[in-house]
């Protein structure tokens, strides 16, 4: 497992960018939302 240290480390790695997420957060987010509305849309057609 992580240690705080290691944990706290990968916190600090930007910042002042701390207002954007990084790229791999947005596209989890969006692939989320996605696989929600296909769960969604393939309950309905059953």
């Amino acid at each position: 497992m992580f240690t705080l240290a290691e944990v706290a480390s990968l916190n600090d790695i930007q910042p002042t960018y701390r207002i954007l997420k990084p790229w791999w957060d947005v596209f989890m987010d969006y692939l989320a939302v996605v696989m929600l509305m296909v769960a969604i849309f393939a309950g309905t057609m059953q």
